[in-house]
């Protein structure tokens, strides 16, 4: 590693224009067989992301996986020749990193095992398709000529999968890597609620009531949320794009993006991932912004441009999405839905939301199972209806960069037909 700094740097130095983005260290993945055996796979690798920026501000890039100096000179001259058509890039902001301090942080199949081992062993009702656990020990390198800035990001997730009726459920914990192992009990409980829900069939819901998300349904509205926010959506949406200073939802909505424990203090852009107020009282403050995509709507960068490997380009994306606790009014009689049907893709068109979920009708003390029911939560009319949050937010396994909350709603549930055929219940 230090040789490709070294490499980066002395390009820097001799090239106006030129930056890299470095990320180098371990994933280790441990899926367990709720049999009893279990594997483990460790991808250790250096991938770059070259980049040349023009004197006029376009920026080139050009990403792979490297291990000399040579190879890391050959991607930054590929950046060069793309530079010329590149995007243009709103201003950099200046950021400051301590450096790194004492060594980094070690992956673990023994631990991975281990807590693995201890879900499994806490959970022997359920019928448990995957259990997974997956530790990033990761370091971040951005240099450019304002310096070299690092950091390190050290985390340990847990993802289960849980066979339901009428398909599979899943819940998750996160946490840092260093600390002791991830309680497994928040994930028993969570995974235990939505396998009660859905045990059997319910009857249809009244369509009048308010209606309550807990997190394992809120998640997906949130996800969608934080898509139609991204920077790159704004730029196809011109309302959205204008809509900063202006009241988009009720003043219940809140919704921030913050940097968990042990995460990020900047992107890999090289801008600081300052905590960010994207809705506030309902008014759109901000949106998830890369440098190209905050240039190409003319508004302030916000430090949440994050390498996706998948596209191996810089994408906008949340950190640490959530929405605000707002205390909901009492509530006699409400449709709470508790469960969600892991489904293959949650939005099917642009801004819609479509899942399976159950959950129950609550009068008073006494609950009646209801569903699972086909639901349409269109994001924005659904989140207009909001009348109070939660202070119960936990991590999605699902939607990355999302910590959901229970989501009170105003009732509004209809059954639009579609010719002869009833459709799914549609909100708002």
């Amino acid at each position: 590693m230090s040789a490709l700094l070294d490499a980066a740097q002395a390009r820097v130095r001799e090239s106006p224009g030129a930056s890299f983005w470095i990320r180098e260290g371990d994933t280790l993945s441990y899926e367990h067989e709720p049999s009893g055996g279990g594997s483990s796979s460790l991808c250790r690798e250096t991938v770059v992301e070259a980049r040349h920026t023009t004197a006029e501000g376009r920026r080139g890039v050009a990403t792979g996986r490297v291990s000399t100096a040579e190879e890391l000179t050959r991607l930054w001259e590929q950046a060069r020749s793309r530079s010329a058509a590149g995007p243009l890039l709103a201003s950099p902001r200046a950021i400051s990193s301590p450096p790194l301090e004492g060594p980094a942080a070690q992956v673990s199949p023994d631990r991975a095992r281990g807590l693995a081992q201890a879900l499994c062993a806490a959970l022997p009702e359920a019928v448990l398709q995957a259990v997974l656990v997956r530790q990033l020990a990761h370091t971040f390198s951005v240099v450019e000529a304002q310096g070299l800035h690092q950091e390190r990001v050290e985390t340990e997730e847990l993802l289960v999968r849980a066979e339901a009726r009428p398909g599979a459920v899943v819940e998750g914990a996160r946490g840092p890597l260093r600390a002791v192992p991830l309680p497994v009990a928040g994930v028993v409980e969570g995974l235990r609620a939505q396998l009660e829900t859905l045990v059997a069939p319910g009857r249809a819901p009244t369509a009048e009531l308010p209606l309550v998300l807990r997190p394992p349904v809120s998640a997906a509205v949130l996800g969608g949320l934080a898509w139609m926010l991204g920077g790159d959506v704004a730029r196809s949406s011109p309302a959205l794009a204008a809509g900063a200073g202006k009241r988009l939802f009720p003043s219940t909505l809140t919704l921030v993006d913050l940097a968990p424990a042990g995460g990020r203090r900047f992107d890999d852009e090289g801008q600081s991932c300052a905590p960010l107020t994207l809705v506030e009282a309902g008014v759109l403050r901000a949106l998830l912004h890369s440098r190209p995509t905050a240039a190409a709507l003319s508004q302030p960068g916000s430090g949440r441009g994050f390498f996706h490997p998948e596209l191996e380009a810089v994408v906008p994306s949340p950190l640490n999405l959530t929405l605000l606790p707002a205390a909901p009014p009492p509530l006699d009689r409400y449709l709470e839905l508790t469960a969600r049907v892991e489904t293959f893709t949650t939005q099917t068109q642009p801004g819609l939301v479509s899942l399976i979920a159950g959950g129950w009708e609550v009068w008073g003390t006494q609950r009646t199972r209801v569903g699972p029911l086909e639901l349409e939560l269109p994001v924005s009319a659904t989140l207009r209806q909001l009348i109070g949050v939660a202070d119960d937010a936990r991590w999605s396994p699902s939607f990355e960069g999302v910590l959901a909350p229970s989501l009170f709603l105003a009732g509004g549930w209809r059954r639009p037909s579609r010719g002869a055929v009833p459709g799914p219940l549609r909100y708002g």
